[in-house]
């Protein structure tokens, strides 16, 4: 039963990161180079329509509360540890943030369009965005790195039954290598630079998902 439990968790953590990954393809995803969509970064969203920053913005929700529930996987594997709890709820936190940070980025560039909506003081406005959405950002960089040291402790300490090659894979080590996307040529690099972080997240759950079907 636990291992049935695991698996339906680490397939939603896939689908929770495939979801995430389509939001940021439809707000920032252009075919152009890795290097070219680095000059522009956010402010691609400059050359992109509303449609698609609403709904890729919107898709922040679901994949939010999909990842929540996907990075309970670690009470599953170790459901007496306060390191797999305290892991497990930092990595919900970083859901969490990240969903809202999903939701909120479009904002201020539909702000800025909006020339039909009376919006008083839109230099506040976008100034508080911008301060909002780096903290969000930041905290969400934090509770993941927290989360993912943990992990690391815990797939060294061999208290998963895991093997220790997962280390490769603990979100934030493959971001790292998948961050560095200038060299992508067009058009691919566009489309997969603004996704680093979920497709981080996509080769974690899908490398735990198959390991764990022989490991339980």
């Amino acid at each position: 039963m636990a291992g049935s439990n695991l698996s339906g968790l680490l397939r939603l953590g896939i689908l929770g990161s495939l979801v995430m990954l389509c939001g940021d393809m439809l707000m920032l995803g252009r075919p152009v180079s890795g290097a070219q969509f680095s000059e522009l970064g956010l402010d691609s969203m400059t050359l992109i329509a509303d449609w698609r920053l609403l709904l890729g913005g919107l898709l922040g929700i679901p994949s939010a509360f999909l990842l929540w529930r996907a990075f309970g996987f670690n009470l599953q594997l170790l459901p007496s540890s306060d390191m797999a709890i305290f892991s497990s709820r930092a990595y919900r936190t970083m859901s969490v943030l990240a969903g809202l940070y999903h939701l909120l980025v479009p904002v201020p560039w539909l702000v800025q369009r909006s020339d039909g909506v009376q919006i008083r003081d839109p230099a506040i406005v976008l100034s508080t965005m911008e301060h909002l959405l780096s903290g969000l950002l930041l905290s969400a960089a934090l509770a993941l790195g927290l989360a993912g040291l943990v992990l690391i402790w815990l797939l060294l300490q061999g208290m998963s039954g895991l093997p220790r090659w997962l280390i490769l894979l603990v979100p934030g080590v493959p971001m790292i290598a998948v961050s560095a996307a200038d060299w992508i040529p067009a058009p691919l690099g566009g489309f997969i630079a603004p996704a680093w972080m979920n497709l981080g997240l996509l080769a974690f759950f899908t490398g735990l998902l198959v390991t764990s079907r022989r490991c339980y």
